[in-house]
């Protein structure tokens, strides 16, 4: 290497060492910078947390629910929550939506599963009651508000409910006030909400009611599904009272006449819904057991009275 190539060589190392000494200094002092902003910001929010406490001091509804939107829109949801609740305490349906909405959108129990903490359902169950009492005592006072907010907040209770019968009761009132849209846009319908319903009826095994709302939502042919299942399940009870039978354990006879009149009461709906396999039993039967022949014709008369799928009283 040269002297001239040496001195260069030198001079490109020493530039490209400052070159980076220098980068780390800018980086250095950017990092100082946002701490210091940082600080400043957290320090003008306190400020401003206090200046909002003092602002609350012995306040009316209407300045509860300014200063619950003034923590929600700086982040700090839990006064928000605590000053939304005055209010709406006060009667303030404003405060009302804000809590209700910071209560649906709350990320911790947004999507729950096995793992969700006990304390926290029974928390978001707590809010949401008290969102509804709210709102119904806040509409029979006189005030008039979109019938959706309502319908919010007792769609997203029932996510919290464990009773099936308390969640059908929230879905009802649900079904009842008609279709609206969610905080996330998705379309909630009367159909839909007639759907959910009837699943959980189905689940239930009250199989006629079950089949009137998903009449209702539209499906008539889950009607005849949710029949199938019954007719095959009292058919294998059927079955298993034959089978002990032939091995000399009698059933009570009460208890027999029942299972059997059920399976022909869900084989004929089934049949008259329009299931081939049910109709085919049904024609069999009649054709091979005649004995059998009034028992099923009196089933079939109070069918045609009461209709194959019955009337729902709600």
């Amino acid at each position: 290497m040269t002297k001239f190539s040496l001195i260069f060589f030198t001079i490109l190392v020493l530039g490209v060492v400052g070159l980076i000494g220098y980068s780390q200094h800018v980086v250095s002092e950017n990092k100082k910078i946002a701490a210091e902003a940082e600080k400043l910001k957290k320090e003008k929010l306190k400020e401003e947390v206090k200046k909002l406490i003092a602002k609350a001091q012995n306040a009316d509804a209407k300045t509860l629910t300014d200063v619950g939107y003034a923590f929600k829109k700086n982040g700090d949801y839990n006064n928000a929550k605590k000053y939304f609740r005055l209010a709406a305490e006060k009667g303030n349906v404003g405060a009302m939506f804000g809590f209700a909405k910071l209560w649906r959108e709350n990320k911790k129990t947004k999507y729950i599963d096995y793992e969700t903490p006990v304390s926290l359902i029974k928390e978001a169950k707590k809010d949401g009651r008290k969102v509804i009492s709210w709102l119904e005592k806040a509409r029979s006072n006189g005030a008039t508000f979109d019938s959706a907010e309502l319908a919010r907040a007792q769609l997203n209770l029932s996510r919290f409910v464990s009773s099936a019968d308390e969640k059908i009761k929230l879905l009802k009132k649900v079904y009842l006030i008609g279709d609206f849209l969610r905080d996330d846009g998705y379309e909630v319908t009367s159909k839909k909400m007639a759907k959910s319903i009837a699943s959980i009826y189905r689940e239930k095994n009250q199989s006629d009611k079950a089949a009137g709302w998903y009449d209702r939502a539209g499906e008539k042919s889950m009607a005849k599904v949710v029949y199938t299942e019954r007719w095959k399940h009292f058919k294998n009870r059927v079955e298993e009272i034959k089978k002990l039978k032939s091995q000399g354990i009698d059933t009570m006879d009460d208890t027999k006449d029942s299972v059997i009149k059920s399976m022909f009461r869900y084989l004929i709906k089934a049949s008259l819904l329009g299931n081939p396999e049910a109709a085919r039993e049904l024609e069999t039967i009649r054709y091979e057991v005649e004995d059998l022949r009034p028992f099923i014709k009196a089933i079939k008369m109070l069918i045609d009275v009461e209709g194959v799928i019955p009337k729902l009283e709600d």
